[in-house]
This record gives C-alpha cells, sequence and structure tokens, in this order.
C-alpha cells in the first residue's frame, strides 16, 4: 500500500473518529459513521489482554483440540480420542501452574466468538430504512460501459482487493443505475440513499482474480459522487 493510499485512508478515518465523538453515532445532517453498522453490544470482560504470549499459544492450542473433540462432525477412533485427552489433561496442567484455569478460559474465549460471530451477521436497527449519507471507497462488482453500477463501499481503500474483505457489517452493496465514472480505487467517494439491510454475496471482480464477498447492508443510492480534493 503506497503512502499517498495510506494518507487517504488515514484522513477518511479522522474524518469519522471526528463525527463519532464530537457528534455521537451520526449528526444532525444524517452523515453516518462506519462504527455506526456494527450493533451495540454488552461489554464482556476479556481475560486474554494481559496474558503472556506463552499462555496465549498454550490456550490456542488447548481451544485447538477441544475444538475438535466437540466437533460431532468430526469422527474419531478411540485412539485418537485418547490422545486428545491427554494432551488436553497436559495444557490444562500447563496453565494451572500459571495460575490459570483452562475449561473456564475456553468457555470465556467460546462466548466471545459467538457474540463476535452474532455481532457480524447483525444489523444495528438503529440506522437502517433511514436515508443517510456516508463515504468510503469502491469496490467494483459491475459496470455499465466505463461506468460503475454495483460496487461494493468499504470503510479503507483496497479492501476486498489489496487486502482481505471487512467483516459484512462493513461493507454496503450499492446500485446506482445512473453509474459512476470509474476513477482510481484510492480515491473516497459519498453516497446517499436509504440504507436497508439483506445479506449478500457477490464477486468482487479486479484484474487479477474474483474474491467472494459477504455484504450485511446495501442501498440503492440516490445519488453518488467522489469527494473533493
Amino acid at each position: 500500500m503506497g503512502l499517498k493510499l495510506i494518507m487517504k485512508s488515514v484522513a477518511l478515518f479522522f474524518i469519522y473518529s471526528v463525527n463519532v465523538y464530537a457528534f455521537g453515532i451520526f449528526n444532525d445532517e444524517k452523515q453516518l459513521s462506519w462504527e455506526s453498522l456494527v450493533i451495540p453490544t454488552k461489554t464482556v470482560d476479556n481475560p486474554f489482554e494481559n496474558m503472556s504470549y506463552e499462555n496465549i499459544n498454550t490456550l490456542r492450542e488447548y481451544s485447538g483440540l477441544k475444538d475438535v473433540l466437540n466437533k460431532s462432525n468430526v469422527k474419531l477412533d478411540s485412539e485418537s480420542q485418547q490422545f486428545i485427552k491427554d494432551k488436553l489433561s497436559s495444557l490444562e496442567s500447563q496453565l494451572e501452574k500459571q495460575g490459570l484455569d483452562a475449561n473456564e478460559l475456553y468457555r470465556v474465549r467460546s462466548e466471545i466468538t459467538e457474540m463476535n460471530r452474532r455481532n457480524i451477521y447483525s444489523p444495528n436497527p438503529q440506522v437502517i430504512d433511514k436515508n443517510w449519507i456516508i463515504g468510503g471507497y469502491l469496490v467494483p462488482i459491475d459496470m455499465d460501459g466505463m461506468k460503475v453500477t454495483r460496487f461494493f463501499l468499504v470503510p479503507i481503500a483496497g479492501q476486498c482487493i489489496h487486502t482481505p474483505a471487512p467483516a459484512a457489517n462493513q461493507i454496503i452493496l450499492v446500485t446506482y443505475d445512473d453509474g459512476i465514472a470509474m476513477n482510481s480505487l484510492e480515491d473516497p467517494l459519498w453516497i446517499s440513499g436509504k440504507l436497508e439491510t439483506e445479506l449478500n454475496t457477490d464477486n468482487a471482480t479486479y484484474y487479477d482474480g474474483i474474491n467472494k464477498v459477504e455484504s450485511l447492508y446495501q442501498m440503492d443510492a440516490e445519488n453518488v459522487e467522489y469527494m473533493a480534493k
């Protein structure tokens, strides 16, 4: 990622940071922040924040083996089951010597993982079915000549193309029948229209491949325009 692209992404992030802290989730001008697309959730104490790198690695191995043992679709012979159980017992002892309860940490980890999964696929009811303006970067899907008529809007330039796609709740599938000229993917733009929710899977097509992308939000845009430079 070049310096110019990094600076543009930082600038856009700064715009939204100002909006969030100055006006809350959104302001009177109906300008929406990307943070507001994430459903509000309860705060869960994270016991992993202050754990050592070694203990995190031990817990990661423990959790992986525990997941295998708990998966009903994984068929293990008795010898493999016993091997995993013995290994789990050994890892539990290692963590116990560090004052850590492996089973409790596994439970909390599972709770956080499930909460994060729900959040990714749960729209924020406070923002759907309302008209908004939101800025971001386009990832083209469909073209009409030299104009883009369907695209993903993402918060950071290059997502879905140069870097992995963000979570589904950080992608808006935009339809704009008038189309917008295809400029650089590094150029930020504004979209406006009614924000709706539906889980979609589409292909993001670019010069060296195709990437399947999930989006939780969608908009039939009334207007799309590039931000003034």
